[in-house]
């Protein structure tokens, strides 16, 4: 077998975006109301926004007898939708082909809220489903025009947020702090910070130092007490290895 022409490279795709853009003010979308009912729950999907790359929107549930209380944490299912097992059945949201992802969510026994965004697909409108039939809510789909990224307003490139935290990291200094023995056969030691960049910054006029207790568990009061300490005395007390020197001047900090 022959080819009949030269082959295409497979190029890898672009990846959805997980979040709404940072340089965009969304504008309201008025694709619903889209409510499902049953005797025992009600589902509606509403508050949608768009923006030039998707769809932000709030997923409620409410039930009279149903325990809504999650069992599992929400997780994205294989086509990209949201999976929620429990006691009543399974309750299926997604989009076709591409994913859901569950920015918060929330509830109760009897009430069920997901804040959520939708990218939207490389080409035509976003497609979402949903189904929940244990209770008698069958499968059915609702469409949200791709047209309807254009109402988004762009406020500026989004390559200026690119290129001004580029700068910001490029011009952030970074630190080498060592702690070594001050002197063969003697326990003191000597604390070393270094500028180790970027090239950009050639000295700094200044460097403030400041050490803080990184252990949130503070000693119990009632055992601090019974060993004879103030209890105040010993949580503003920050616990480590070492102690600094009194007295020591910048150039040679002395820990012990």
């Amino acid at each position: 077998m022959t080819s009949s022409g030269p082959k295409r490279r497979q190029g890898k795709p672009d990846r959805l975006p997980e979040f709404p853009p940072d340089n965009e003010l969304p504008a309201s979308l008025d694709v619903g109301p889209f409510i499902w009912c049953s005797a025992d729950v009600g589902i509606t999907a509403t508050g949608f926004v768009v923006y030039s790359t998707g769809v932000a929107f709030t997923l409620v549930a409410l039930s009279k007898g149903v325990s809504l209380r999650y069992e599992d944490p929400i997780a994205e299912s294989p086509l990209g939708g949201i999976s929620s097992d429990r006691v009543a059945g399974s309750l299926r949201f997604g989009a076709h082909g591409v994913p859901v992802t569950v920015h918060s969510g929330g509830g109760g026994e009897n009430r069920l809220t997901i804040d959520a965004w939708t990218p939207f697909p490389a080409d035509g409108d976003l497609v979402f489903y949903l189904e929940w039939p244990a209770q008698g809510i069958e499968y059915s789909e609702f469409r949200v025009p791709r047209s309807a990224a254009a109402t988004a307003v762009v406020l500026w490139p989004q390559e200026l947020l690119a290129d001004r935290h580029r700068s910001h990291v490029e011009l952030t200094p970074s630190f080498l702090v060592r702690v070594e023995p001050w002197a063969e056969g003697t326990d003191l030691m000597r604390m070393r910070v270094v500028q180790q960049g970027p090239p950009s910054i050639d000295h700094l006029d200044s460097l403030a130092l400041s050490i803080c207790n990184d252990d949130s568990c503070w000693p119990d009061e009632r055992n601090v007490a019974a060993n004879g300490h103030n209890y105040d005395e010993v949580r503003n007390q920050v616990w480590a290895p070492y102690r600094f020197t009194p007295g020591t001047g910048p150039n040679g900090i002395n820990l012990r």
